[in-house]
């Protein structure tokens, strides 16, 4: 997950925390992937459905 993220650009990277994180330590990658308890920390996933009716993940809130 840390070297996906890595490979995303600089503005990108940005954009996602409102300032500039190169790297994602343990204790982030943590904290944003398996914190999701359902009542102090949640997570809601948008999925659009095409005319196919296939859902597509298109973003995550937390």
């Amino acid at each position: 997950m840390g070297a996906a993220y890595e490979g995303l650009s600089e503005k990108t990277r940005t954009r996602r925390f409102l300032a500039s994180v190169l790297h994602l330590t343990e204790t982030m990658l943590d904290h944003l992937v398996d914190d999701v308890d359902g009542v102090d920390h949640v997570a809601l996933a948008l999925v659009g459905v095409g005319d196919d009716r296939v859902g597509v993940p298109t973003a995550i809130a937390r």
